[in-house]
């Protein structure tokens, strides 16, 4: 057999499971889109297994307070035991700061704080005060090679753990979370048209937000597939949760082999974060995996390989880790940490800094080079910006300092960055304090809310030491380094919430699986597999509550009804009454209802059937709303004030044609919220409308926005030519004219 031949018969169980990732993500997107079709909840096959599932974490999750310290304790308990038998051996270290760290996990849901943390230093302090010399060095030793060629259990093993991930993403994805959050429905609607991506980027004719050109494309393909439907949001968020887990999975592989690699893929499945962020249109935050996996995967490759094409290959990375949100922007400092952790030491390490020094230069220049293209491919004009202004006040180092010297400049950050630091290890390992409506986390007991489940803070805080240890490992040092870049823009911010260290969580939760392996291998060193095969069945356990408790807080109804978002039924009202020659004026900028609606209306709006129509987002005072009321046509010059829209998205095509029209025979008035919550829909614009076209057809939507934006939607729509002609007298509401 050739050489290439054996190469690929090798990777054939990867490449089979490969497919069968884009095999379930493609059955699982059919069958959702025939759900949505009939009417049905996503995946409803699916029903009688996840209200089985939702029941056993139904029984688990009101026990949780009692019996969450209990199993840690006992598990704790369990540890040391065992490390105290094998005191005399190497194989103690590993199981006694397991038991220390568990014993203060326990303690911390137990309210003891001071204890808690105390047990989790000293576990800490264990794991880095072992030998690493010690016999079979105490299982420590990572994989400083590539790890052996993968086998077809391997692959069925992590197609079923994909398979999971992608009925938890899909699962009544139309209906859980039942409201829209539409923040960033602009730039969704944006990948509608391709040339509107680079303007939408940039924000030129609108808002801006540090998304990144890497963003657009799954919701280009999305749009193709389901159409501008929430559901299309979603499907494109849950693609990406998806098919990110495999590239994780290879990462986690090079770096500690295959049983570490299949853990960390069933716990970044289950995680609570991920799967918020995968089942909702909420900003990108687990977009921002795949870019930073590409960095740490170049940079595994350079350090092993150590060739100018692979540390080319990092310059590259580092250059797209710009094109994304600013949690995952970060990723550009991973190469030079990763050398950093490695200082000092052979001959061959530092002739390696010194030939990668040029691309690593290469690789900034690429990053900083981000900003200025992206104006360039919106504007054709190349600009120099400063890239840390970008954000505002959302900076540390852009709030008021209370003084001009650089020195209490400085100070502010450090206070900031201490502060958020502290809130972020409350946040892993006792309670989230700081929570922004971004980070979907459903409780599934009385337990406090938390970023990472318990047992994964535990055994990330102990893989983290293991890893600082082996840190001349190159596997160790790269995810060392990504572990010490993902929380800066959490650290670097005014407040840490989560999102802005969304990165972090799946680094941990690589530490936690390195860890977890070791310590099996520490512990039984030899092959044993009575005890290997109960430890397997014993985290099979495990990972079916945390499934169980998923499938709880999700999908049982307790936290979240199971149904569509309002503005999904306002959205199809208004597009039975768009034919041609229609208006629809949408005023309801506070909850964001203008840009969701445009969205939902996307399709209807573009169907040649229905042109020409306009599609007008009022922002103006009471006087304002009367005038075009009286006078429709007025309302164009909207257009231009909120341009956008037809600037942006695949109405561009259609402004001619829109500003061509001689009299708008149907205009469809939606007002919403204003800026008061009491205020549901404008308790002013609506009777004027009323007053002025006292024949329109009226029907009110009550529940639209978020539950804690709520606002009632009131759609009215008036034909004043055919009300008039049926009265047989004039249209005494336009002064001049018909109306326009």
């Amino acid at each position: 057999m050739s050489g290439r031949a054996a190469w690929w018969r090798r990777r054939w169980p990867l490449a089979a499971a490969a497919g069968g990732t884009v095999a379930l993500v493609a059955a699982g997107t059919a069958v959702a889109l025939r759900d949505e079709a009939r009417g049905a909840p996503a995946l409803a096959v699916l029903a009688p297994l996840v209200d089985t599932l939702s029941a056993l974490g139904g029984w688990w999750g009101p026990r949780s307070p009692l019996l969450t310290p209990v199993v840690a304790l006992t598990a704790a308990a369990l540890l040391l035991a065992l490390a105290w038998r094998r005191r005399r051996t190497a194989g103690a270290a590993l199981p006694g700061a397991a038991g220390l760290a568990l014993a203060g996990q326990g303690a911390l849901l137990g309210d003891a704080p001071l204890a808690g943390a105390l047990l989790l230093v000293a576990g800490v302090a264990l794991v880095v005060a072992v030998d690493r010399t010690a016999g079979h060095e105490g299982g420590l030793a990572l994989w400083s090679r590539e790890p052996p060629a993968p086998t077809w259990r391997e692959a069925g093993l992590l197609v079923a753990v994909l398979a999971i991930a992608t009925a938890l993403r899909l699962y009544a994805l139309d209906r859980v979370v039942w409201w829209f959050d539409g923040e960033l429905t602009g730039y969704y609607a944006a990948a509608t048209r391709l040339a509107g991506i680079p303007l939408a980027n940039e924000g030129v004719d609108g808002s801006w937000a540090p998304l990144g050109l890497t963003f657009y494309p799954p919701y280009v393909a999305a749009f193709n597939v389901a159409g501008t439907t929430l559901l299309a949001l979603r499907l494109a968020a849950a693609w990406v949760g998806v098919l990110t887990i495999p590239l994780f999975y290879v990462f986690v592989r090079r770096v500690a082999g295959a049983p570490a690699a299949l853990l960390a893929a069933a716990l970044l499945a289950l995680d609570p974060l991920n799967l918020g962020w995968c089942r909702s249109d909420i900003h990108p935050h687990g977009f921002t995996l795949w870019p930073v996996l590409l960095v740490c995967l170049a940079t595994l490759g350079a350090l092993r390989g150590d060739s100018r094409r692979a540390w080319f290959a990092v310059a590259l990375s580092m250059g797209l880790a710009w094109h994304q949100y600013p949690s995952g922007q970060a990723a550009v400092l991973i190469p030079p940490f990763a050398l950093a952790w490695q200082a000092g030491g052979h001959d061959e390490r530092r002739g390696r800094r010194r030939r990668a020094l040029p691309f690593l230069l290469l690789g900034f220049a690429l990053w900083f080079a981000g900003l200025p293209l992206s104006g360039w491919l919106a504007t054709g004009r190349v600009e120099v910006r400063n890239p840390f202004t970008l954000t505002g006040s959302r900076a540390a180092w852009s709030q008021d300092a209370g003084a001009p010297g650089p020195a209490d400049r400085v100070a502010l950050v450090a206070r900031t960055a201490l502060a958020n630091a502290a809130d972020l290890t409350l946040g892993i390992f006792r309670e989230a304090r700081v929570i922004s409506h971004q980070e979907l986390l459903p409780g599934a007991g009385p337990l406090r809310r938390r970023t990472l489940p318990w047992t994964v803070a535990v055994a990330g805080l102990l893989g983290a030491a293991l890893l600082a240890r082996r840190r001349f490992d190159p596997g160790a040092a790269v995810l060392l380094a990504w572990l010490a870049t993902a929380p800066l823009p959490a650290l670097l911010a005014a407040e840490a919430y989560p999102k802005r260290a969304a990165t972090l969580f799946p680094a941990l939760i690589a530490a936690a699986a390195v860890f977890a392996v070791r310590l099996v291998d520490a512990t039984w060193p030899e092959p044993a597999h009575r005890p290997r095969r109960a430890l397997a069945a014993l985290a099979g356990a495990a990972l079916l509550v945390q499934l169980a408790l998923t499938c709880f807080a999700w999908f049982s109804g307790r936290v979240w009804p199971a149904r569509r978002p309002t503005e999904i039924a306002v959205a199809r009202h208004v597009a039975t009454e768009i034919t041609p020659g229609t208006l629809v004026v949408v005023d309801g900028g506070f909850t964001y209802l203008d840009g969701k609606l445009l969205f939902l209306l996307l399709d209807e709006l573009a169907a040649p059937a229905r042109r020409p129509n306009a599609y007008v987002i009022f922002e103006g005072t009471t006087d304002d709303f009367r005038r075009i009321v009286e006078r429709p046509g007025e309302a164009l010059a909207y257009l231009d004030e909120v341009a956008w829209p037809y600037r942006w998205t695949r109405l561009a095509g259609q402004r001619t044609e829109t500003d061509a029209v001689g009299e708008w025979r149907r205009v469809v008035w939606v007002i919403g919220a204003r800026p008061h919550f009491d205020q549901r829909p404008n308790p002013q614009h609506v009777p004027l409308v009323r007053a002025v076209c006292p024949g329109a057809r009226e029907r009110t939507f009550a529940g639209a926005g978020a539950p804690t934006n709520r606002g009632d939607v009131t759609v009215l729509v008036c034909e004043p030519v055919r009300d008039a002609e049926r009265r047989g007298t004039p249209d005494r509401r336009v002064e001049t004219g018909p109306i326009r």
